[in-house]
């Protein structure tokens, strides 16, 4: 191919630096490092010239695409699959305290500063210094636990899937596990429905009632014998509204006729929240319950891992601790040492998910709301109105729905030069991310979770959006 036409052809490749100038390439330089995107924009143009070089015929290269785009692409494709997604910040402006995809576990800044220590450095997590001989945390571990749940036994592994999976299969394998529509549970952990679980664990599941229609007497039709199991649960992924159930208390009579186990997520130990109350029970008061087993986890409430937790008479613990599958979903060393710290400092300091309890004080957030719109209204002026609504988008967890979510003061944003929908894109693709609702051609943000900082660069964020 002519030279002078391929020439033509090798001057339409940018030039590095002029890349690196595109708002699009340089959140990628902050996210990834300026050293990394010149590693992946050189390989892009380098293979973009030898294409351009080896074509014999001019229209091989009247397909390719010279445009700005392509290389920003191109560049995003190369990072993301081989170095892996970057790790970025997210100003969640949601009113969602827990979220799948932005975050779904916390703890406080001591427990992981004491986790760090016994990864990081040499500690004497497991040695006793004074006899100079190597210790056992289980010793340490069991003492926490009899103080915790006052002198019952329990069993801990590492999720409550693995936890219902060792029930069945250790004290209920053929036996019949009767549940309602209503318990139809998912275990996000293992990925697997209760029905799965059930079934590789080798019981036989039998389903009372109907979905609109169920009442004691359907669970009472398929006990076969003392030995099979009726199940309860109340989970935050759970119940649906339109599903019909029988009342607790009803159902906690059928000890007398078989064996029964109850399985939550919506526990707690202590709390002065009163939202927390609402949606959930207090540990000491779900363990006097009559049921014969109990599964439990206090992540979701409390300031503790995912760990899932059996309650049980000890021979029935016994029983669950010398089956094999025990040893493969027993809490590894990692998850036994966050939760070591985590309970132990909820026993000194009673401390159980303090930043919960501090945001939902409303009169804080009705001044931080008005602190906010104060030192950004006068910046907006003829870009958006800003006004304070009242809503019910501030929720607990996304599965929730709105019958449980949280009136809530919201800052309401109008834009008065941009359409709403491009604004939220921007905010929510670019970097810092910045994640909020849009309703009525409106920005509709929560900053209750916000701290001083976040507002900061979501001032910014919205100043340079709008």
């Amino acid at each position: 191919m002519d030279f002078n036409l391929v020439q033509s052809y090798i001057l339409k490749l940018p030039k590095i630096e002029e890349l690196k100038d595109i708002p699009q390439i340089k959140i990628l330089i902050e996210g990834y490092s300026e050293r990394i995107v010149d590693e992946y924009l050189s390989k892009i143009l380098e293979e973009r010239h030898k294409k351009i070089v080896k074509s014999d015929v001019e229209e091989d290269l009247k397909k390719m695409d010279f445009s700005i785009d392509y290389y920003i692409k191109e560049l995003k494709k190369g990072i993301e699959i081989e170095k892996g997604k970057s790790l970025k910040k997210v100003i969640n402006c949601m009113g969602t305290i827990y979220s799948d995809y932005i975050g779904n576990r916390f703890y406080s800044k001591e427990v992981l500063d004491n986790f760090s220590k016994v990864f990081f450095e040499y500690t004497n997590m497991e040695l006793d210094e004074e006899n100079g001989k190597k210790t056992d945390i289980d010793s340490d571990f069991e003492k926490l636990l009899v103080q915790l749940f006052a002198q019952k036994n329990c069993l801990l592994v590492n999720n409550m899937g693995s936890a219902f999976y060792l029930l069945v299969d250790t004290i209920f394998k053929d036996k019949n596990i009767i549940l309602s529509n209503s318990d139809w549970l998912y275990f996000s952990e293992l990925k697997y429905g209760i029905s799965d679980v059930i079934k590789n664990a080798n019981g036989k599941i039998k389903i009372a009632g109907y979905l609109n229609d169920i009442n004691i007497e359907n669970y009472i039709e398929l006990i076969e014998e003392k030995d099979d199991l009726c199940l309860y649960s109340e989970m935050f992924n759970g119940k649906k509204e339109f599903v019909s159930n029988v009342k607790e208390d009803e159902f906690q009579a059928l000890k007398e006729k078989s064996k029964t186990v109850y399985i939550t997520d919506k526990v707690y130990i202590e709390t002065e929240s009163n939202a927390i109350k609402k949606i959930g029970y207090d540990i000491k008061t779900v363990l006097e319950k009559k049921y014969d087993f109990y599964i439990l986890e206090l992540s979701k409430l409390g300031n503790f891992p995912p760990v899932g937790i059996i309650f049980a008479d000890e021979e029935s613990i016994e029983k669950m601790k010398k089956n094999f599958i025990y040893s493969l979903i027993s809490l590894n060393k990692e998850m036994k040492v966050l939760l070591y710290f985590s309970i132990k400092l909820y026993l000194e300091k009673k401390v159980n998910k303090v930043w919960i309890n501090e945001t939902l004080a409303e009169d804080r957030v009705k001044d931080k709301n008005i602190k906010f719109i104060k030192n950004i209204e006068g910046k907006l002026f003829e870009k958006a109105e800003i006004e304070l609504v009242e809503t019910k988008q501030f929720s607990f967890f996304e599965s929730m729905g709105d019958s449980k979510n949280e009136n809530r003061e919201f800052i309401k944003i109008y834009p008065l030069k941009k359409d709403v929908y491009e604004a939220e894109k921007e905010l929510r693709v670019g970097y810092p991310i910045v994640l909020c609702w849009v309703v009525e051609d409106s920005l509709l943000l929560n900053i209750d979770l916000l701290k001083n900082e976040e507002i900061e660069i979501l001032n910014k964020k919205l100043l340079e959006v709008l």
